[in-house]
């Protein structure tokens, strides 16, 4: 399973996560964790952040742990993650405006 968490769905962010996972054969769930993560206060700001979480236990305790298998299928996830994105906003796209020579 496949947690895509946060506060509140942000859609574009939600499934570029939600393509990317399906690309490498995991089925996205997305909830809420109800935990405490820099997404919250990016979010809050104004700055459209998900949390990504990929398989493991234990967390932040002394037994925390991942298996190898789960952190290679992490590290798959987000490379499709970022193929994703590329052909979302090819690099010739402009996400900001540039500035204008005059300044």
């Amino acid at each position: 399973m496949v947690t895509v968490g946060a506060v509140a769905e942000v859609s574009g962010l939600t499934s570029l996560a939600v393509a990317a996972s399906e690309a490498v054969g995991l089925s996205p769930v997305i909830t809420s964790t109800c935990g405490g993560s820099d997404a919250n206060e990016l979010n809050a700001n104004g700055i459209a952040a998900v949390v990504l979480g990929m398989g493991g236990g234990g967390y932040h305790t002394f037994e925390e742990h991942i298996s190898v298998d789960e952190l290679v299928k992490c590290a798959e996830w987000i490379k499709a993650l970022v193929t994703e994105t590329a052909k979302r906003f090819p690099p010739e796209t402009p996400i900001h405006p540039s500035p204008t020579a005059e300044g």
